[in-house]
């Protein structure tokens, strides 16, 4: 997947989708129109966000009410549904980082979603700070467990010395750097730095 940015147009059911060579498409929700780019898009956050395409159902469901059960038994406006509701919630807002790079990496964002208040999908919300299936501010999924996930968060997106991280996590100093260690290797990296250039911004727990 090449590098792009989104613009969401949530009012009318599509997003616009810029690339960094400057070609434009256009995706909408009817199951046709950029139909190729929903498809690998869904493929790519199937990997590492699939609690996020849960939420994202529960939110379709809720949105389309009777009409839901009707666009589910058609795969193809499904997905496009799916890929429009899930790029309005964590990408849209135009900015100068993209919000997929040249590894194919998602770099989600706060968008300016009108129901954030409201809406019980709210991964910003502290209410739901541990709340996995959301549709703001997703988990990326990484293959860590839920207390390597917690050291993991703390490594790459808080200053904190093993000490404090240790403290954090109930547990004493040397095991929390076991832990990073475990992580290390589970992630395939060689260092917190590495951790962090890869890892920064993104919410692991």
């Amino acid at each position: 997947m090449k590098q792009w940015e989104a613009e969401t147009r949530a009012k009318d059911g599509q997003v616009n989708i810029e690339f960094a060579d400057g070609q434009r498409i256009v995706v909408k929700n009817d199951g046709v129109t950029g139909y190729s780019f929903v498809q690998e898009y869904l493929e790519r956050m199937e990997k590492h966000y699939g609690a996020h395409l849960s939420a994202i159902d529960q939110i379709l469901q809720r949105d389309l009410g009777s009409d839901y059960k009707n666009i589910k038994a058609i795969p193809h406006v499904y997905k496009s549904h799916l890929a429009v509701q899930s790029i309005n919630c964590v990408f849209g807002r135009c900015d100068d980082i993209y919000d997929c790079d040249q590894d194919g990496e998602f770099h989600t964002e706060f968008t300016f979603c009108p129901r954030r208040a409201t809406c019980r999908f709210n991964g910003y919300n502290e209410k739901y700070k541990n709340k996995v299936i959301v549709g703001c501010n997703p988990v990326y999924e990484c293959g860590l467990t839920p207390t390597q996930a917690k050291v993991a968060d703390l490594l790459a997106n808080t200053d904190m010395n093993y000490d404090q991280i240790a403290a954090a996590v109930g547990h004493g100093r040397r095991t929390a750097e076991k832990t990073a260690q475990s992580i290390f290797a589970t992630l395939e990296v060689n260092s917190r730095l590495e951790l962090i250039k890869k890892y920064k911004g993104k919410r692991l727990c």
